[in-house]
């Protein structure tokens, strides 16, 4: 009869298995989500991504190096601007109030169309629009930015702001007859025939994605 082969004892120890999340209270999970905010998210933009002369770069690559030629996005500012206002209300460190009184002041003032009302979807480095389009999408998301750094920092300005987009939406984006909110508008709040919001997405006159950010 064949001998039974003696299993191979490697001289490694196994790697120590991390606890599943479902072994671990929901105080543990918070601390971890918490940490990786703290020390990692929150302090990266900060250091990585602001523009000093105003605002933040376009984009960077993976090493870091800043792509400047890129356009900057009015979503991307005004998430900057609720991200860092909510950290603020929650940890109350001077560094993310300085993070959210930088994106304000882009916001309000670049990515604020001063003729027309409402936040351009696009600008570039020296400021100047280069997307003037009214997309509901960044509307909304404006408006999530100011009505949370009003709620930071009591700021009168930025709940004006708010209310001013929240009164240009009602006027020119919501629709009476059949509900709910078309996709965007012409720089001066005019007709649009492609309401996309870049070539992968749809051009159709509402879309799932742009209503649930509005609600």
């Amino acid at each position: 009869m064949a001998e039974k082969a003696t299993p191979r004892v490697s001289g490694r120890r196994p790697a120590p298995r991390r606890p599943s999340p479902a072994s671990q209270p929901p105080e543990s999970w918070r601390k971890d989500v918490e940490a990786e905010l703290v020390r990692n998210i929150l302090p990266f933009w900060i250091e990585n991504v602001v523009d000093p002369s105003g605002g933040f770069f376009g984009a960077l690559t993976n090493d870091l190096a800043v792509h400047d030629e890129v356009p900057r996005s009015g979503v991307v500012c005004a998430r900057i601007l609720w991200t860092y206002a909510a950290a603020y209300r929650r940890f109350g460190r001077p560094e993310y109030l300085s993070m959210a009184q930088h994106a304000f002041v882009y916001l309000a003032g670049p990515f604020w169309d001063r003729q027309h009302g409402g936040i351009y979807w696009q600008i570039d480095a020296q400021g100047q629009p280069v997307s003037a389009r009214k997309h509901s999408y960044a509307q909304a998301f404006a408006i999530y930015g100011l009505a949370e750094y009003h709620l930071a920092t009591g700021d009168g300005q930025s709940l004006a702001l708010a209310q001013k987009l929240f009164a240009l939406l009602e006027r020119y984006a919501h629709d009476a007859v059949n509900g709910g909110y078309i996709e965007g508008c012409g720089p001066a709040w005019d007709a649009l025939v492609d309401m996309r919001l870049s070539y992968k997405e749809p051009n159709c006159r509402k879309s799932m994605n742009t209503l649930l950010h509005i609600l």
